[in-house]
Order: structure tokens, then C-alpha cells, then sequence
């Protein structure tokens, strides 16, 4: 995973931030709407990092997301993550309409993950990326 920025140091802000990076994604990777408050109630972290790392999910080193925004009141907006088909397979849908959680059983048959297709900054193939 690459972050980069004006005051970014690798040394410092790697590590942090790319554990920050796989917990924010593992709570939205089930699709569900939420807002930033409510992730950070979730994660611990920060809604203006949270935030960052939601608009990094669009980009393609970290694998071409779709990161939904909508408002929900007052100022307060809402946030839903759908996963890159063409890293993770497609979900259908559970009983009460919610995409269900990517297994290595869904998707195109295989229990592989196209990491061999992924470029090494891909955020599927970093070590520690936990599914289902």
C-alpha cells in the first residue's frame, strides 16, 4: 500500500496508517450505510482520517472501490462501500436485500483471489486482509 502527502513521512505514518486502512475497510466492506461518526464509534479513529481513507478506497492503488455518499440529515452524511467486482467477485444479495459478505467461495467459482493480477500496492493483497 502507497500513501503519500505533503507530511507524509514512511517511516512514521506507514504502518499506522495501513492498519487504519484494513479497519476501516473490513467495517465497510459489508456494504452498509454509515456515517463518519459511526465508524469512528467502530474503529477508533478520526472522521476527517476516516474520510481520507475513504476517498484513497476510490483510487486505483487501492483497488477501484465504489465509495457511495448520501445525505442523511442535517449536514450529516453517510458513506457505503462496494467492493471491486474484478478483485473480489460479485455478492448477491441475502434474504432481506443486503449484499452479503465476499467469501473465496463466491465470486467467478474460485477460492483464490486474483492477487497474482493485482499490482503490489493493491489493497487485496496486503498481508492481514481479512474477509467474510
Amino acid at each position: 500500500m502507497r500513501f503519500d502527502g505533503p507530511v507524509y513521512e514512511h517511516e512514521n505514518d506507514s504502518e499506522r496508517l495501513g492498519k487504519q486502512h484494513l479497519r476501516i475497510m473490513n467495517i465497510m466492506k459489508d456494504s452498509m450505510w454509515r456515517s463518519l461518526p459511526e465508524i469512528s464509534e467502530l474503529t477508533g479513529d478520526p472522521p476527517a482520517s476516516i474520510s481520507a481513507q475513504l476517498r484513497h478506497l476510490r483510487k486505483e492503488r487501492f483497488g477501484l472501490h465504489t465509495v457511495n455518499k448520501r445525505h442523511r440529515t442535517q449536514g450529516l452524511w453517510e458513506y457505503q462501500l462496494i467492493l471491486n467486482e474484478a478483485l473480489y467477485g460479485k455478492r448477491e444479495m441475502d434474504s432481506e436485500g443486503n449484499k452479503e459478505a465476499w467469501s473465496p467461495s463466491q465470486g467467478n467459482g474460485s477460492s483464490e483471489r486474483k492477487e497474482d493480477s493485482c499490482e503490489e500496492t493493491s489493497c487485496c493483497c496486503e498481508e492481514g486482509w481479512q474477509t467474510g
